[in-house]
């Protein structure tokens, strides 16, 4: 079900970023930028 891949990723574990939802995907989960 998950794959492992190695890619970068825009943020860090335990950080707090300020973010707007600008989307709702069919799934419920938020696009933030």
């Amino acid at each position: 079900m998950f794959r492992e891949e190695s890619r970068s990723v825009p943020v860090e574990e335990g950080e707090v970023y300020d973010v707007t939802i600008q989307d709702i995907a069919r799934q419920g989960d938020g696009i933030a930028r």
